[in-house]
């Protein structure tokens, strides 16, 4: 760019040019007129006045002037509106775009970095008719020179657009990248081309305050009403029409790529996509295709048009991939297909991706009424939430705004500017209904090189700054620039008389060098003094000639290559030479004349393929193989004619040559109709097909090559229907690099059913195919449009990239349906290639219903399902419903037992009891993440209580959901007995009767279509269960028995304590009698009719279980009304109450208590609510009373859910009465995500009396946090007395979170709190993240309570020995509110526990004791010192000890001071006490039997054993060992962590079974009576002598463990009795044994004491009837190391080949495999 003149001024230089152009002749670019003013700097650009001058300006730029310089950095402002008729139009000719395409283009010698700056003017009547033209526009293509360079256009408007063109169109600019466009309108016109059409720009660039509205047409795609690539693109709106043929259409961007941002944008044209929309081409109110883009605030008004239904349309975005969404995202438009509105069409839609699978959704969607539109309130939503003032609307003056406008009429709400106005609801155009505190400042003037500001009013409390005192016009910038320096010829500034230096160049051209090539040429680096008009060289300074700069082009460099005559697998070519710089294929060496490159007759480089050379006649299998290049054709199936056939009008499928033939036939395009005939064909198998002469892997010694299928359904998709007819193909082989595969590849609405398909499926990922190994199943690859799976089973393996499924890889959302498919294939990952979305039937999909997964699926991937890796809404808005998975299922990330990330509802019906593993993070049973309606997740969707998640290396047991969000509708746990037993069929039957389960075999399990399940056991006459039994035979079932016939005197059945009627009539003196769940919902709806106070009085007279309630959600009572009565627990509990509201307030037993009373009531439950006020007893309490009551269970809060508290969340007074809690505990933990949380209440307002309450359960919130009460204001007639904080966790997760152990009352009213007890041992945490707790002295209270006397701390020893109890009960054991079991470790004081065997009575102090000593008993009251000193009788407590080995006597001591009381003789049994349980020495030998019953504290232990040579054996010992150094030298110990079958041959039948097993490192502590594996490391160590020291020895008993794999359960049991014959028969057990092939179990005829032997029983419960495939030992590298360190025991395994798991492979694997010990990368 221009810099500052050095020598003349810029005057001078204009009068030079101007004195040129007069003595050009007339004729070309030179007849344009120059402006007058100005040089084309940035500091003096050209001002432009004429449409002359604006096209000479063009011909400057593209060094079409008559000088020959391509002026880049041409700067222009227009001084008037600009009419270009009289320059281009109809019968004038086609405008030509300034920095035209050609001269100006991507790696092209020239780049504009020149400012068009508009001046606020208007260019109108630019015309350009050129069909095939592109870049075209005002500009054609800008991309400036570097990022920092300053190009840009700005502050324009243009009217009366019209260009026609190919590709590439915009009104501003046609193309480019890089460039700002800012403040410009369209105001009319219209754009229209093929691709790439919009209506600023069609540039790669960023958008700040554009209007659009002209009308945007792109016959092929690609069209915007703003700009066709987002970078950063802010408060911009299209009001156009935008039109494009197959999609890739927004109205404001078409699409967009590296993370950008759409900020405050608005669209208000209807989009129309008049063609089917393909595949990748999102269609967006706003935003067509967004990738890695971020969205805020933005609002589209306008409707979509479309000729075919599309998942890829979304009123504010297309389908594609998000950063971020937030703020505000409003919508009015809709969809219309074929004419047709759609209905519940979402703001933003759930098949969107997000960054790394990562929900990054804040943004609050609106679909805002007709109100809200003209009232203004949605404007003022989005005005709120724009970082500065973007959005208005004028609804004051006609004509009024009918939507918010991007600069519109700013809206204000009546008010102080300081005012949280949020919520308001009524508007105004008038600044004055907002009072501000305002200041008055001057305008200071700018000088040359000062800059000034403008005149304006700030206000003092909000910082908004108005340029008029009248508060119209909002500022933020509030500068004048600098007025620079104005030279005359005497280079003296006429404003402040500087001087221009002298000395140096200006440099206002500066060109770098750039290299020449073999079509353009390049020039040396070179610049231009504007002050001296002289051009020099920018390495020497040195003068240099005008164009001397030039580089003249290269020759080309050719490859030559000769002619290659074409044959029927390959191309043939003529002879050329090809120039790689210039991609050009040269028909002689001198590079004159060139071909196309294509196979076009006569100028083409390349020679089409000829025929294949094949046979006369098809072979047996109805084939026929090219004998040149092995192409196969496959011959046609008989047509079936017969109209009594089902299957007629359906081709009859009998040999593999007949498949083929259905692949060709998809593939088959008719030219003359564009279209393919034969996709929709309808066929079936006669009989079950091999594919084993198709397709096949290689066969080396065979000289067999390597065969895959190719998928019917390939480059076209197959639209037809495919019956199996209930056959099988087998032996399907594909090994490929490519994408779509499987027995179909790709299918558009076709019908695939009746079929099992079995073989081998793999698809690999290489780096110049980005679409390779994705969309893999065995059935099919990739189905959409409506595609129908039904009844298709799988079998063999499936391995892939992405989208790899058992079944199918990849069934879009909405684009079909999944139902009654089984897998029985293993699904995997391609070996070091990690992917994404893997299931046992399909990778990525919906709509399925009755499938199955009995397969395990291994995948190092993201998204890793039993079912499905990615699980989608169908076109029902439904889930997953009666499926079940009964594979593992390991991968990365996303990992769940039934789907990898669920975004799918209504998931119904369903279990899975596969273990799920990820080794990074987010792992459930059920789903690894869901990111749907959280209310609606699941229902009767079950997994096993017991079931093992391992999440990057922690093992937890069952945690169906891996996601951070709750989930309100959430899955039923089961455990594993439920699933043997058949309760859980039982339980899937009642919704659907598919489900069975054959109880006659063991560990079975639900199995859809199996045997039906009866209830068995027995019930109450309420339907309450006693005893639980399943059973096959329907003659044994049993159904809920009557009440009894003899009620008791009144009225109630004396089986189950349940009346027929409700009893009483609600009053004081005669309450309802509540005894069954029936009649606590009657009250429940009672109480919530019409509207008032309920004051009804009520009475339990039985517990009451709402497991039995008639809805899953508990609604509560006197949720709309007010209770005011009395309801009497009477001492009975209601447990397993469940409450999951999410709308309104109010939520626990009780909603709303209004003076009302609940006393002697128990409540156990979980809570998991979004609103607010929530307790367990009740919600909220207004004057209402509280006695001896107890809440346990949990709460959980999500969203903003304020005030929450283990009995009630929020207590205030009622006029002059005193809220009472009295008698009142809590065992609730609370995690709530807002406001107000506390173990009792929430938040306490205008006093409270709370005497004798404790809470033992843990709190964490935001803000206003503690133990008792998150937050409460007494006065003066509150008291807080008596009570009680057990060693719980409380914590604030906010910054300042007012959080502490009793609550937060910043009054500092200290008289309002007395003996307020504490365990020390409990913790407060002041963040979410802090691992530490605060200083307990400093959290006790608020401020100066902490050092209170009312606040009293006490150690767990005092609470766990009793005096706790005693001081909170005066010190006093007369009729105690306290009391505790002190015969319980770690106990702690209870309100009204049984006082008749817990009142806690002063025993005294023992001797030397200062401490009190307290029991239950009251014979035991002050037996001990009275005093707190060394005198006084000793303990009566004995304690007896050993006096040493070989001692005959036990001594009784003193437990305080130690001295002997007196000693008894001791009597001893192999060396232990009988008496005290103990021995000095103790000796066991390997193989002897070990007695102990009750195990052993011994002061000695010598165990020895002798090894046989130096491999693995068993180890069952009855004492821990730690691993020393000293140990580790001799010997080797290993843990079993896994067992692994392995089919070698793909026959279905596993050949191998392997046993892996973990070494145990340095340190590690062996477990008692836990099966280990041990060996000598050298013959010299085969002797084995341990010798240890106070030592516990372990009961006898015989303990195992289980490992399972796909088919079995592997038992290993440890023995201290020795075992005789094992037996011989497939389920004998076995025992470990050195082999030839390594260490194996086999059979055994005898087995000695302390080992441990192999069961194997088969998982489906079946009795074995085959021997098990032979059962090795692998023993891997440490627990804690990577990768394999001992393959086997025998070194002939060393010449094998493993894959990283361990698996031993074929020698044509591929990847990171292990040879000899070592890791090879094989390609």
């Amino acid at each position: 760019m221009k810099q500052k003149q050095l020598h003349k001024p810029y005057r001078l230089v204009t009068m030079l040019l101007l004195v040129m152009a007069i003595l050009m002749p007339y004729g070309g670019a030179w007849a344009q007129t120059q402006p007058s003013e100005g040089d084309g700097s940035s500091e003096h650009p050209f001002l432009i006045n004429t449409a002359e001058e604006l096209k000479w300006y063009a011909s400057y730029v593209n060094g079409e002037s008559g000088d020959n310089v391509v002026h880049t950095t041409a700067c222009a402002k227009l001084m008037n509106n600009i009419d270009l008729s009289t320059v281009c139009g109809e019968g004038k000719g086609n405008w030509t775009p300034i920095a035209k395409y050609g001269i100006y283009q991507y790696k092209g010698e020239h780049h504009f970095d020149g400012v068009f700056d508009g001046n606020g003017h208007t260019i109108s009547n630019l015309y350009i008719n050129d069909e095939n033209g592109s870049n075209l526009g005002l500009f054609g293509y800008i991309k400036p020179t570097a990022s920092s360079a300053p190009a840009s256009v700005k502050n324009l408007k243009m009217a009366s657009v019209q260009i026609v063109g190919e590709s590439y169109i915009a009104a501003v600019s046609g193309s480019g990248s890089g460039v700002t466009f800012e403040n410009i309108e369209v105001i009319s016109g219209s754009i229209a081309g093929t691709r790439n059409i919009s209506g600023i720009s069609s540039c790669v660039g960023n958008a700040k305050n554009c209007i659009n509205r002209a009308d945007v047409t792109a016959s092929s795609m690609y069209a915007a009403g703003v700009i066709h690539y987002i970078g950063k693109v802010s408060n911009c709106s299209n009001y156009g029409k935008i039109t494009a043929g197959r999609g890739l259409a927004g109205g404001i961007v078409s699409n967009g790529d590296g993370f950008a941002k759409l900020t405050d944008c608005a669209n208000y044209g209807d989009i129309e996509i008049t063609q089917p929309v393909a595949n990748e081409c999102g269609v967006g109110g706003l935003l067509g295709y967004p990738w890695y883009v971020e969205i805020s605030n933005c609002a589209n008004f306008g409707n979509i048009y479309l000729k075919a239904q599309s998942e890829l349309v979304g009123v504010i975005v297309g389908k594609g991939l998000l950063v971020k969404a937030s703020g505000i995202l409003a919508n009015t438009g809709n969809i219309y297909v074929g004419g047709t509105a759609q209905t519940d069409v979402p703001v933003l839609q759930s098949g969107i991706s997000w960054e790394d699978n990562k929900v990054n959704n804040t943004a609050n969607c609106l679909t805002p009424t007709a109100e809200q539109l003209t009232s203004g309130w949605l404007a003022w939503q989005l005005q709120l939430n724009c970082g500065i003032q973007t959005w208005g609307q004028n609804i004051s003056a006609d004509p009024k705004d009918a939507y918010p406008v991007i600069g519109g009429s700013v809206l204000y709400a009546e008010g102080s500017c300081t005012d949280d106005l949020s919520a308001a609801t009524s508007f105004s155009n008038n600044p004055g209904v907002v009072t501000h505190n305002l200041t008055h400042h001057d305008e200071v003037l700018a000088t040359c090189v000062a800059d000034g500001t403008i005149e304006y009013w700030s206000c003092a409390d909000c910082g908004k700054q108005w340029s008029d005192g009248s508060r119209q016009h909002i500022v933020t910038d509030l500068k004048v620039k600098a007025l620079g320096h104005d030279f005359n010829d005497q280079n003296e500034c006429t404003r402040c008389g500087a001087k221009l230096c002298s000395e140096g160049h200006t440099k206002d051209l500066q060109v770098d060098a750039v290299e020449a090539t073999c079509t353009t040429a390049g020039n040396i680096g070179y610049y231009h003094c504007s002050v001296c008009n002289k051009y020099y060289n920018t390495e020497t300074n040195e003068q240099i000639e005008e164009n001397s700069w030039i580089i003249p082009t290269k020759e080309h460099t050719t490859d030559h290559v000769s002619a290659q005559a074409a044959t029927c697998s390959k191309m043939g070519n003529h002879e050329y030479w090809y120039c790689s710089d210039c991609d050009t294929y040269f028909k002689e060496e001198a590079c004159e004349n060139a071909y196309t490159d294509d196979a076009v007759a006569g100028t083409g480089v390349w020679i089409k393929k000829i025929p294949h050379t094949l046979p006369a006649d098809f072979d047996k299998d109805g084939l026929k193989y090219c004998s040149v290049c092995g192409h196969i054709e496959g011959e046609a199936p008989t047509l079936v004619t017969d109209e009594a056939s089902k299957f007629n009008g359906y081709y009859a499928l009998s040999k593999a040559g007949h498949l083929v033939w259905l692949h060709n036939q998809v593939q088959v395009y008719d030219a003359a109709t564009d279209t393919y005939p034969n996709e929709s064909i309808k066929c079936y198998l006669a009989n079950s097909i091999s594919l084993k002469d198709v397709c096949h892997p290689a066969d080396a010694a065979n000289s067999v090559e390597e065969a895959s299928w190719n998928p019917i359904g390939d480059s076209n998709s197959f639209k037809g229907i495919f019956d199996g007819n209930g056959h099988t193909v087998s032996d399907l082989y594909i090994n490929s690099s490519g994408y779509n595969l499987g027995l179909f590849g790709q299918v558009a609405g076709a019908e695939i059913k009746n079929v099992i398909v079995q073989g081998n499926v793999t698809g690999f990922y290489e780096e110049a195919n980005s679409q390779s190994g994705q969309y893999v199943g065995l059935v099919l690859g990739i189905g959409s449009s409506g595609v129908k799976l039904e009844n298709c089973e799988s079998r063999g393996s499936v391995t892939g990239y992405k989208f790899v499924g058992g079944i199918v890889g990849l069934v879009p959302s909405s684009g079909g349906t999944i139902t009654m498919c089984t897998n029985r294939a293993t699904v995997k990952n391609y070996s070091g290639q990690s992917g994404e979305h893997f299931g046992g039937i399909v990778g990525s999909g919906c709509g399925l219903s009755l499938c199955a997964n009995y397969a395990d699926i291994t995948t190092e991937s993201d998204n890793v399902g039993g079912l499905a890796g990615v699980l989608s809404t169908d076109s029902n808005r439904k889930g997953m419903n009666n499926c079940m998975n009964v594979g593992n299922v390991i991968g990365k990330q996303n990992v769940g037992g039934l789907a990898g990330s669920c975004y799918a509802a209504n998931n119904v019906n369903n279990y899975s009891t596969g273990r799920v593993e990820a080794t990074n993070r987010c792992a459930g049973l059920l789903v690894g993440d869901y990111g749907n309606d959280p209310s609606k997740a699941f229902a009767n969707t079950y997994y096993v209580k017991e079931g093992q998640v391992v999440e990057n290396g922690t093992t937890t047991a069952g945690r169906y959901y891996g996601g951070s969000n709750t989930i309100t509708a959430p899955a039923q746990a089961v455990p594993q007995a439920d699933v043997a037993s058949g309760k859980l069929a039982n339980l899937l039957a009642s919704v659907n009767n598919t489900w069975g389960q054959d109880l006659e075999q063991e560990n079975t399990y639900p199995v859809l279509n199996g045997k039906a399940v009866y209830f068995s056991g027995s019930k109450l006459c309420n339907g309450h269960l006693l005893s639980e039994a399943y059973t096959n035979d329907k003659a044994k079932e049993t159904t809920t028995p009557a009440h009894s016939q003899e009620y008791d005197a009144d009225g109630f059945c004396t089986v189950c304590h349940e009346s027929r009627e409700l009893h009483g009539t609600g009053t004081a003196d005669d309450p309802f009698l509540i005894s069954s769940v029936a009649q606590l919902e009657y009250l429940r709806d009672q109480s919530n009719l019409g509207s008032g106070q309920i004051t009804a009085h009520a009475k339990l007279v039985n517990d009451i279980d709402l497991a039995y309630a008639s809805a899953s959600s508990w609604i509560p009572v006197s949720k709309s009304n007010a209770f005011a009565g009395t309801f009497d627990g009477n001492g009975h509990c209601i447990k397993n109450l469940y409450s999951s509201f999410y709308q309104g307030g109010y939520v626990g037993l009780f909603g709303f208590v209004d003076g009302g009373t609940i006393k002697n009531l128990t409540v156990e439950g979980i809570i998991e609510s979004s609103c607010v006020d929530q307790g367990m007893i009740a919600g909220y309490s207004y004057g209402g009373n509280y006695y001896n009551c107890v809440a346990k269970g949990r709460i959980n809060t999500s969203g903003s859910a304020d005030y929450v508290g283990g009995i009630t969340g929020w207590v205030t007074r009622k006029s002059s009465s005193v809220t009472v809690v009295r008698g009142c505990a809590s065992y609730v933990d609370i995690v709530s995500t807002s406001t107000f949380a506390g173990g009792i209440i929430g938040k306490s307002n205008h006093s409270i009396i709370m005497e004798a309450c404790a809470n033992y359960g843990n709190v964490t919130g935001k803000i206003n946090v503690g133990g008792l009460m998150g937050y409460t204001d007494p006065k003066t007639d509150s008291r807080i007395t008596n009570c009680y904080v057990g060693s719980c966790k409380v914590r604030g997760t906010e910054t300042n979170p007012n959080v502490f152990l009793t609550c937060y009352e910043p009054s500092g009213s200290l008289s309002n709190f007395d003996k307020v007890f504490y365990s020390k041992d409990a913790k407060v945490f002041a963040s979410a993240d802090a691992t530490e707790p605060e200083d307990l002295a400093s959290r006790i209270a608020y401020g100066e309570y902490n050092t209170s006397s009312a606040f009293v701390g006490l150690s767990a020893e005092q609470i766990a020995g009793g005096e706790a109890t005693y001081r909170l009960n005066n010190e006093t054991t007369v009729s105690p509110v306290w009391t505790q079991d002190l015969n319980q470790a770690n106990s702690q004081p209870e309100l009204n526990g049984d006082a008749a065997l817990y009142t806690v009575y002063p025993m005294g102090y023992r001797h030397g004791s200062t401490v009190l000593s307290f029991s239950n008993n009251q014979d035991d009251e002050n037996t001990l010192h009275l005093e707190a000193d060394n005198n006084g009788s000793h303990d009566k407590a004995f304690s007896y000890v050993s006096d040493g080995y070989q001692s005959c006597t036990h001594s009784a001591t003193c437990r305080e001071c130690g001295l002997i009381v007196e000693s008894e003789a001791c009597s001893r049994d192999n060396d232990i006490c009988t008496k005290c349980n103990y021995g000095d020495l103790f000796e066991l030998a390997d193989g002897v039997t070990y007695t102990l019953a009750n195990g052993a504290e011994v002061y000695e232990l010598n165990y020895a054993r002798n090894f046989g040579g130096t491999n693995w054996t068993t180890w069952y010992v009855p004492f821990e060992l730690k691993l020393t150094p000293e140990l580790c030298k001799k010997y080797a110990f290993s843990r079993i962590n896994n067992v692994h079958q392995y089919d070698d041959d793909n026959d279905g039948v596993a050949d191998r079974t392997i046993v892996e097993s973990f070494n145990q490192a340095e340190g590690v502590t062996l477990k008692a009576n836990y099966p280990y594996l041990v060996r000598a490391l050298t013959d010299a160590d085969k002797k084995m002598t341990i010798n240890l020291t106070e030592v516990a020895l372990a009961k006898a008993e015989s303990k195992h463990i289980d490992c399972m794999s796909v088919d079995n359960t592997y038992t290993f049991t440890g023995i201290y009795n020795g075992m005789g014959d094992g037996g011989n028969t497939p389920n004998s057990p076995l025992s470990l044994f050195d082999n030839s092939v390594g260490n194996k179990w086999l059979n055994f005829h005898s087995l000695p004491a302390q080992r441990h032997y192999l069961v194997i029983t088969p998982r489906d419960g079946s009795t074995p009837t085959l021997a098990p495939a032979r059962v090795m030992l692998q023993v891997i590298g440490d627990e804690t190391v990577t990768g394999i360190v001992n393959l086997y025991s025998n070194d002939k395994r060393s010449a094998e080949t493993y894959d990283l798991s361990g698996r031993r492979v074929g020698s044509n694997q591929r990847g990171l495999l292990i040879k000899n010990g070592k890791k090879v990368f094989v390609k």
